[in-house]
């Protein structure tokens, strides 16, 4: 069944089946964009469902049966593949040999506790909580896909400690562009974009002369590239945002915009950065200015520990990287620059009481 969603603008597609042998209704159902995109989804979803039902004959189906349809019906959703194969991964190893011939109604609250708690004993506390995610959302496909009535797993806590992040101090990241510039290295205005907008790597990568407004002084982040994915229309938050361009970054790409050398793209294209070595070239030339190794991705927080330091407030911030949630900022940014506790330590001083 197709049907047009005209307050939303969207196509639901809705397919069923009665199984013969155990006489329950197996139904799909999911939304596309296009009358196009609906009639294909049609056809994805009577496969899975006529395969979802003759691998259940007369009794429900096994681990590795759904763990097939769960993976199909990644594919059809607007998943990064990079995300997709989180999944695919770390479902195969940790639960496809312990289940995988397993009814799905016959795996227990209990034994899902014990994947995580006694077979992951030895894996990090954030390693058993992503295992625990993967294994919920699977059962959740389940229960809506009508092949389980509930799902068995359990709400568990997870004590994970915020470590700081090894970033750059603004002095750090003065030395890093200055010898970068001074060598004339092919990776100093990907590592100047970096620590002045604070954007993600794959958000540098594809950015095109278009969607900049030297003008202004804005920049529109509306795409990304990634290496398994190529390019996706979508930012990481599925949301386009502008950033502003901060004056010593504006002279470097007044400069570029000059002859647009790499034109359309802002940046050079790089063989390790497509391939995506960019944190191997970062270690190696921080290694050699005897600075901290850190990773590419250490740039965007150096970024923003600078720009909260410096008393830029933290919903400015937030906006202007892309953040979505602001306990992201709070946990790993705020609480290593010690704003929070600035000023709090002039209270302490110590003084004798005058003997009577």
């Amino acid at each position: 069944m197709i049907k047009k969603d005209q307050s939303r603008d969207i196509w639901i597609v809705q397919y069923s089946v009665r199984n013969k042998a155990t006489k329950k209704v197996k139904t799909l159902r999911r939304i596309a964009r296009t009358e196009s995109a609906a009639r294909t989804l049609e056809r994805q979803l009577k496969e899975e469902v006529l395969n979802a039902t003759r691998a259940m004959g007369d009794q429900d189906m096994s681990w590795g049966d759904l763990l097939r349809l769960f993976f199909a019906d990644l594919e059809n959703r607007d998943y990064a593949q990079a995300t997709i194969e989180n999944y695919r991964s770390c479902l195969v190893a940790h639960t496809k040999e312990k289940w995988a011939h397993r009814k799905i109604s016959s795996i227990t609250t209990q034994e899902i506790r014990d994947l995580v708690r006694v077979d992951l004993v030895n894996k990090s506390r954030s390693h058993q909580k992503s295992v625990l995610k993967f294994v919920r959302a699977v059962f959740n496909f389940a229960t809506e896909s009508r092949f389980l009535d509930r799902s068995p797993v359990p709400k568990m806590q997870f004590r994970i400690g915020t470590k700081f992040k090894t970033v750059l101090t603004e002095n750090q990241a003065v030395h890093l562009l200055t010898k970068a510039r001074e060598y004339g290295h092919e990776w100093f205005p990907i590592w100047m974009c970096a620590i002045y907008l604070g954007c993600r790597n794959e958000e540098l990568y594809p950015l095109c002369w278009a969607n900049v407004d030297l003008a202004r002084r804005l920049i529109r982040i509306v795409e990304t590239w990634t290496k398994k994915d190529g390019l996706r229309d979508l930012t990481k938050t599925g949301e386009d945002r502008v950033v502003e361009i901060p004056l010593q970054l504006l002279v470097v790409l007044q400069e570029m915009s000059i002859n647009k050398e790499h034109a359309p793209y802002v940046l050079p294209r790089i063989d390790e950065w497509a391939g995506g070595r960019q944190a191997e070239v970062l270690r190696m030339f921080l290694l050699g200015l005897n600075l901290p190794s850190v990773n590419f991705h250490a740039l965007r927080a150096t970024w923003a520990t600078i720009m909260l330091t410096k008393g830029v407030e933290l919903a400015k911030v937030m906006k202007l990287g892309g953040w979505k949630s602001i306990k992201t900022l709070n946990e790993h940014y705020l609480r290593q620059t010690g704003i929070e506790i600035r000023g709090a330590s002039d209270k302490m001083v110590l003084k004798a009481e005058n003997p009577e």
